[in-house]
């Protein structure tokens, strides 16, 4: 229904805008994680040669404040990012009317 109205889909089409940046936002982010990775593999071959970079990998790695910690923080909220712009896009195509409780379904779409 909202494809036949041209004001709707223009609306619609804007609207959409948002998932298309979420999406050209993760594939540029792929090229610095590739780097990161990396970087960390390097790291990683580097423990015979400087044990104290392993100890300190090591107490990251127990209080969770290791790169892998906060990649999978990022990916946790990329995720509820995610699933948040996915509702918005399809609703608005849709054209399901946003009243306060549907508005409250997208806040709560964001508590993992």
């Amino acid at each position: 229904p909202v494809y036949r109205d041209s004001t709707r889909k223009n609306l619609a089409m804007n609207r959409s805008g948002a998932a298309l940046a979420n999406e050209l936002t993760k594939k540029s982010f792929l090229r610095t994680e590739s780097s990161n990775d990396a970087k960390n593999d390097l790291i990683r071959t580097s423990y015979w040669f400087n044990p104290v970079t392993f100890f300190q990998n090591k107490l990251n790695d127990l209080t969770h404040t290791h790169y892998g910690d906060y990649q999978d923080y990022r990916n946790e909220v990329q995720s509820l990012i995610d699933r948040q712009i996915r509702a918005l896009v399809l609703d608005t195509w849709n054209g399901i009317e946003v009243d306060k409780v549907k508005y409250l379904e997208y806040g709560n779409s964001l508590e993992p």
